[in-house]
């Protein structure tokens, strides 16, 4: 009997003290309109480097008349191009 009356006790203070705490909130940004927005197209590229230099080359042609620039990828392996959005 004895052993269960500190857990019991932890429990019972715990939930009141949760009880008692106000909840968090989370801060929520306003849209901007006038904020610049980015279309953004990405691709594979072959883990050999040569392969790699080469595709993006063919892809940089390929998007540099459509107003698309360079960024890199998240991740290696991932080529990205932005412009801005339409």
């Amino acid at each position: 009997m004895k052993k269960l009356i500190v857990p019991t006790l932890c429990v019972l203070a715990g939930c009141a003290a949760g009880a008692a705490l106000t909840p968090v909130v989370t801060a929520q940004w306003p849209d901007n309109p006038a904020a610049q927005r980015w279309q953004l197209e990405c691709i594979e590229v072959p883990t050999s480097r040569l392969q790699a230099i080469a595709s993006l080359a063919v892809a940089a042609r390929d998007r540099s008349g459509t107003g698309f620039r360079y960024v890199p990828g998240p991740v290696e392996g991932v080529a990205c191009f932005e412009r801005p959005a339409p």
